[in-house]
């Protein structure tokens, strides 16, 4: 699909109550966004995850893991299960027991990075 596949209908949307209001609503949290505290913060809190080796990376990035993990495990059971997720709660045990190993090996994983099979098969994925 091109940008300008139905003109008419653009410039209909455009015109019409709808389309401004979301307009309106698009810039108004576009500028709220750029001037927000929390956007300067969490802009700031990226531009240090960027400056991480590539150890602190990988422990930083686990230990995140891990605590959405424990957190979604816990709060499972507080969820009534026809609204919860089809994913057994053991599941995230294991993904937070493999984040925990990542963290303790983080080094390790950095120093074989370069070597993995895992690289490459990401290189070839990204077309590299």
């Amino acid at each position: 699909m091109t940008e300008n596949d139905f003109p008419a209908l653009r410039s209909a949307v455009r015109g019409s109550l709808i389309g401004r209001t979301i307009a309106f609503l698009a810039t108004a949290a576009s500028e709220a966004a750029s001037s927000a505290s929390s956007t300067r913060m969490i802009a700031s809190q990226a531009n240090e995850f960027r400056g991480l080796t590539a150890t602190e990376a990988i422990r930083a990035g686990a230990i995140v893991l891990l605590t959405a993990c424990v957190a979604i495990w816990a709060l499972s059971g507080v969820v009534p299960p026809y609204v919860s997720t089809a994913i057994p709660r053991s599941l995230f045990l294991v993904v937070a027991l493999l984040c925990v190993a990542a963290a303790a090996s983080s080094k390790a994983l950095a120093e074989h990075w370069p070597y993995s099979r895992l690289r490459r098969v990401t290189a070839w994925l990204r077309g590299a």
